[in-house]
């Protein structure tokens, strides 16, 4: 059953530690930093080993290029793609809706696309190529994926579709989503008892019945729901009635956050340096992250419980998967590129390296 008692109710704080009222480091937040620290010591690494033709010092300028084009990117996308009531104007701080970052609302193809753009920016002020710093680039983007796929699950956000499989998770922000499945469910289950005991000689009546006995279990479990949630609310998160009202009002759901984390994540970087340790063509290890990504992506939505308020297409496409398309296809454009343009060694170096031999 979907809403088996013997699941976990999904619990865990976002914030790391409150400060005061509210405020404090979230795991969120920390994820960023994570993601960038990690993208930028990989580097540095890679530049005092003269794999890239940038001085290790000037790393973490590039960070800065590439962190602040990841969240813009990440914001505006979602704004774009996801939310575009936030393009609006309010009377309120912060005035334009896509500053307030703090409300939440990130997309991750948006964040790649102004990762990009703001290492683009960076290899043209510093007269610097392009692809061999998107390459080193594109490697390390799956570490702050892969923490921020962790944060996620934290945060009990992008949950999974309903499942019956012995890992699933009750995610408690779920409850809007599920009412309506659990509500059919229930009401179903009665309908059919009351249609079975429908006889031919007074049908008409009988059915008649049964329609109004329909409605009164709707509105009844309406009733109960709206009650339970507002205890719900008001209850200490893990304790006994929080989860025996968690245990019948939601839906146990694939986690499918973890998913992401080892498969957009993990198996993506795994990939990654795995290629760009082998080659001397820019462009390559981009594309192959762009692909595999663009891949595990479109397949992990399968498990994803799709974005509220946005109808599939095709009848099955998540706005997802739709978006991973032209990543996939940009992403083998550069590995055909890059493969038929042929090896460059001489531009993985320093320009005063090269200038000397």
């Amino acid at each position: 059953m979907l809403n088996s008692l013997a699941v976990w109710v999904h619990n865990l704080d976002p914030m790391i530690f409150e400060l005061w009222n509210g405020f404090g480091p979230r795991w969120y937040g920390l994820a960023y930093i994570i993601g960038l620290v990690a993208g930028w010591y990989i580097v540095k690494r890679w530049a005092e080993q003269e794999r890239v033709p940038i001085q290790p010092i000037a790393v973490q300028d590039l960070a800065v290029y590439f962190g602040v084009g990841m969240i813009a990117g990440g914001r505006i996308g979602y704004c774009l793609f996801y939310d575009t009531s936030l393009l609006g104007f309010t009377s309120d701080f912060p005035f334009w809706r896509v500053l307030a970052v703090w409300e939440g609302g990130m997309a991750s193809h948006g964040g790649i696309v102004g990762m990009f753009l703001g290492v683009l920016m960076y290899c043209k002020r510093n007269s610097i190529n392009f692809l061999v710093i998107a390459d080193a680039s594109a490697v390390v983007t799956p570490i702050g994926i892969c923490a921020g796929r962790l944060a996620n699950f934290i945060n009990g956000e992008l949950w999974g579709r309903p499942t019956d499989v012995a890992w699933g998770i009750k995610f408690p922000e779920s409850t809007s989503t599920d009412h309506s499945i659990l509500r059919e469910q229930y009401i179903l289950e009665q309908w059919n008892k009351k249609i079975d005991t429908i006889n031919s000689t007074n049908f008409i009546e009988q059915l008649n019945i049964v329609y109004l006995e329909y409605n009164k279990l709707y509105n009844d479990y309406n009733f109960d729901y709206k009650d339970a949630m507002e205890r719900f609310h008001k209850l200490p998160a893990g304790s006994e009635e929080w989860i025996q009202i968690a245990n019948q009002y939601v839906l146990t759901r694939h986690p499918s956050q973890l998913y992401a984390a080892f498969m957009e994540g993990i198996v993506v970087i795994t990939v990654g340096m795995l290629i760009h340790r082998l080659h001397r063509r820019p462009g390559i290890s981009m594309g192959v992250i762009f692909s595999v990504y663009a891949v595990m992506r479109f397949v992990n939505e399968f498990w994803r419980n799709p974005d509220p308020g946005y109808a599939l297409y095709l009848g099955w496409m998540s706005k997802g998967q739709l978006l991973s398309l032209p990543l996939l296809a940009i992403g083998i454009f550069f590995i055909v590129w890059a493969y038929r343009r042929g090896p460059k060694p001489d531009i993985y170096s320093l320009p005063n390296e090269t200038s000397k031999s």
